[in-house]
């Protein structure tokens, strides 16, 4: 079993406050506290909340790429191309 980095937990603990209460309650003290370390520790890890969100974004985005080539080579047709509406 491999641990996680402090910068993988920092990016989940911001990823739990967005799910539970939305991007207004994303602070760096809110994070901070989710992931229990100090804002110091934080601020190392993360410049400021404007990184924070960019480190956010960037990890979900290659979460995505990586889910699409795990998922095999239907499912960019699946995943992109809309359903068609229903037989009448």
């Amino acid at each position: 079993m491999t641990r996680k980095s402090k910068k993988q937990y920092i990016l989940e603990s911001a990823a739990n406050i967005v799910n539970r209460q939305g991007t207004d309650y994303l602070t760096l003290d809110a994070v901070a506290k989710e992931a229990s370390i100090s804002k110091g520790g934080l601020l190392y890890h993360v410049k400021n909340r404007e990184g924070l969100i960019k480190e956010l974004v960037n990890s979900g985005a290659i979460n995505l790429v990586h889910g699409f080539f795990n998922a095999g080579p239907n499912c960019l047709s699946m995943c992109l191309i809309p359903p068609s509406p229903p037989a009448r």
